[in-house]
């Protein structure tokens, strides 16, 4: 038996990963073939997928920088640029507030955070090297 489920976005108090949860709790296998929504949706639905420590775990892969030397107490570019990527990304991909994001990478405050997210969206703005670095970062999520 095959059931198509159409679903037009509505703003709803369901996101995605909420929608699949009733349907799994439910009992009923399920494939997704295509989702098709437009791009409020599409970006709405894309940042609930993620979790904090997943997206420490690829930039950690990508960088060649353990998560303990990333989350590290360090000034040292390397480590803090790291960070700031996985701060941003984190930002971007979930909904967790600024707050939760920095207690996940070293017990940072909620500014250290804004700091992050502005200095990542410069760097992309002005340095090749950190665009193309942080491109494949998120391309590997």
């Amino acid at each position: 038996m095959k059931i198509l489920i159409q679903l037009e976005y509505q703003p709803l108090n369901l996101t995605f990963v909420t929608i699949l949860k009733i349907v799994k709790s439910l009992g009923i296998k399920f494939k997704i073939l295509k989702i098709e929504c437009d791009k409020k949706a599409e970006s709405h639905i894309s940042r609930k997928i993620y979790s904090i420590s997943y997206i420490k775990s690829i930039v950690s892969s990508q960088t060649g920088m353990s998560e303990h030397e990333i989350i590290r107490e360090t000034r040292k570019r390397p480590n803090v640029e790291n960070r700031q990527i996985g701060m941003a990304l984190s930002k971007e991909l979930t909904d967790k507030r600024l707050s939760d994001i920095g207690d996940e990478f070293g017990f940072k405050d909620h500014a250290t955070v804004i700091h992050a997210i502005k200095t990542v969206e410069n760097l992309r703005a002005t340095n090749r090297i950190f665009r193309a670095k942080f491109d494949k970062i998120r391309e590997a999520i």
